[in-house]
């Protein structure tokens, strides 16, 4: 049980689990749901469910022609990992609730470790966001998601015209940024791919998955 705990977060595939358990603590998931959410195999998923179920993280039961899988919450553990989960992967789900309620931003996404799901305890979390917000806005809505996180959250603001320009003109920052995946969290894949002038989204993938 313990050795899982460390390692919550080695599997791309169990993490995206956890954020969907966690989204929703009171939800039921069959495998084939679970499978379209996080965009991996039905048997990749059931094998990660059966080794969070056998720690004891979730219940399941069967219903029909169907087993399904919830959030054990009588764990003991499960307020720390609870708070495990706000701190890693429910970043992505914070960043793009405080950033929707501001006026201006057309597009949003998260970059770096958080997209790579290789954060460490003290990663910090990187925002891009482009579109015509003020400034202020934007750090007055991305402060209490660091305070509550206890993270420092990195962000920087393009207007369209400008982070377009640069994408055109090589600029380093915007190309390394979009040469690892990035998670959008306001808009979409399909609006980032406009700006960059792409027919696809590639690794660029959007809140919902």
């Amino acid at each position: 049980m313990a050795d899982l705990l460390g390692g919550l977060f080695r599997s791309r595939t169990r993490t995206r689990i956890l954020a969907l358990f966690f989204a929703d603590p009171e939800r039921e998931w069959h495998v084939r749901g679970l499978a379209r959410e996080v965009g991996d195999s039905a048997g990749n998923v059931r094998r990660e469910l059966m080794r969070l179920t056998g720690a004891g993280y979730l219940r399941r039961r069967a219903q029909a022609n169907l087993v399904l899988y919830k959030l054990d919450q009588s764990h003991p553990l499960y307020p720390e990992l609870r708070a495990l989960v706000s701190k890693t992967v429910g970043a992505e789900r914070l960043v793009g609730e405080a950033l929707a309620g501001v006026a201006g931003v057309r597009l949003a996404f998260v970059y770096g470790s958080f997209a790579t799901a290789s954060e460490s305890p003290v990663s910090d979390i990187d925002v891009m966001v482009i579109g015509r917000p003020a400034t202020r806005d934007v750090h007055r809505a991305l402060r209490p998601v660091g305070d509550t996180l206890q993270r420092e959250v990195n962000y920087v603001v393009f207007d369209e015209d400008e982070f377009a320009r640069r994408w055109r003109e090589n600029d380093g920052f915007v190309r390394d940024v979009l040469a690892g995946p990035v998670r959008v969290v306001v808009g979409s894949a399909d609006d980032l791919a406009v700006l960059t002038g792409e027919a696809g989204g590639g690794d660029r993938e959007g809140s919902d998955a």
